[in-house]
């Protein structure tokens, strides 16, 4: 019988969940790379404790895990956030699950008190500070509530916005330079293709000087190693020269 919250997880206990793991798991199955805050109840509820775990779990002395293996979910508890953000550097992922406020509110009531604005405004400002540091963002699908219009304004939130009100470094995973071959790799590209994506980059990037934005390309034998450009798409934001030279250089 589920009784209710009692308290919070010492930092100790924590730890100790950390340590057991390790040790049970390195010497059975495989070394632990990863830590990772989530479950029934919220890791930001317990800020403070969190942060001094985080602390222990990526310093020399303690089990030394990179800071990047350490993540941190959020359901975007905003007054937590910008302790989190300014004192640890581990990994944080905000479940975002809507991109407006009356279908977020109904999924997740947290929205009722810090709603999209909010979240989103205490991000930007508390990340100009921290440089080369990424936040991810969890989008789950469903239906009903997650039709396409929704999903259309999921990337005018993060990607227009981003690109209009940050300048944190932006990295887009390409994998193809087709339509064809990138919805076979990524089905995101059935909704937002190629044209879309880069029209909405090079339309948002005039107005940023000096701005670079990071292109990942997997190549996967057989699949997408043989790279073909449509001049429509590539030509006007000049990226097929600069894709060129790098595929080049791999292929010497």
């Amino acid at each position: 019988m589920l009784t209710g919250l009692k308290r919070n997880l010492s930092t100790s206990e924590i730890v100790e969940h950390a340590v057991l793991a390790r040790k049970l798991l390195s010497t059975e199955v495989v070394p632990i790379s990863n830590v990772v805050f989530m479950g029934m109840g919220k890791p930001l509820h317990n800020i403070e404790n969190v942060i001094k775990v985080a602390d222990i779990l990526v310093d020399e002395q303690g089990l030394h895990f990179s800071p990047r293996k350490v993540t941190v979910y959020t359901s975007g508890l905003v007054p937590q956030l910008k302790p989190f953000l300014r004192e640890s550097n581990c990994a944080l992922v905000v479940s975002l699950n809507a991109t407006t406020d009356e279908v977020r509110s109904w999924i997740m009531p947290i929205n009722r008190k810090f709603n999209l604005n909010l979240l989103l405004g205490t991000l930007r400002e508390d990340l100009q500070s921290k440089h080369k540091y990424k936040v991810l963002f969890e989008y789950r699908m469903g239906e009903p509530l997650h039709n396409i219009e929704n999903v259309i304004k999921a990337a005018d939130i993060l990607l227009k916005r981003f690109l209009r009100e940050s300048n944190c470094a932006l990295a887009v995973s390409l994998n193809a330079t087709t339509d064809e071959v990138r919805s076979w790799i990524m089905p995101i590209n059935r909704t937002f293709n190629l044209n879309l994506l880069v029209g909405t980059l090079r339309e948002e990037l005039q107005s940023k000087h000096k701005y670079k934005v990071l292109f990942e390309y997997v190549m996967l034998a057989g699949v997408n190693d043989r790279v073909t450009f449509d001049p429509v798409i590539w030509d006007t934001l000049k990226l097929n020269r600069t894709i060129k030279w790098y595929l080049g250089k791999l292929n010497k």
